[in-house]
């Protein structure tokens, strides 16, 4: 499955799925920052980063901000991942997001930085 590249300043990546009940998702990512001069990638390894998921369907919270452990933090890249176990009593439509938390101490967002990555529709149907 090939990886995709996202450049900070064209989040949110918009990414809907449509999948029977009890199956999962797995989509590999990649954050980069791109300066003016060289492209750099995202270091998620630092104290305070973090990267969690949200689902909902209507008004009720389905996941509430469930931790993604980056698979490279250093370079940032991340998989957004939701096991087939979890979307078994899913039907219907569901909106998601991951949510990226860069601290104060980033070398890059010296103030911090909270940012959307992912977003999008996860539609579930009944499965056989």
């Amino acid at each position: 499955m090939a990886t995709t590249t996202i450049e900070l300043n064209k989040l949110p990546i918009q990414k809907s799925y449509s999948l029977l009940q009890g199956d999962g998702i797995s989509e590999p990512y990649h954050l980069k920052i791109k300066a003016e001069a060289a492209t750099t990638y995202s270091n998620l390894s630092l104290t305070g980063c973090t990267l969690k998921l949200y689902v909902k369907k209507g008004s009720t919270t389905v996941v509430n901000g469930t931790s993604i452990t980056p698979d490279n933090a250093a370079s940032g890249q991340f998989t957004l991942a939701i096991a087939g176990a979890t979307t078994a009593s899913w039907v219907g439509d569901h909106v998601y997001e991951v949510e990226c938390t860069f601290p104060t101490s980033h070398p890059t967002f010296t103030a911090g930085l909270i940012k959307t990555i992912v977003a999008g529709k996860i539609t579930v149907r009944t499965d056989i």
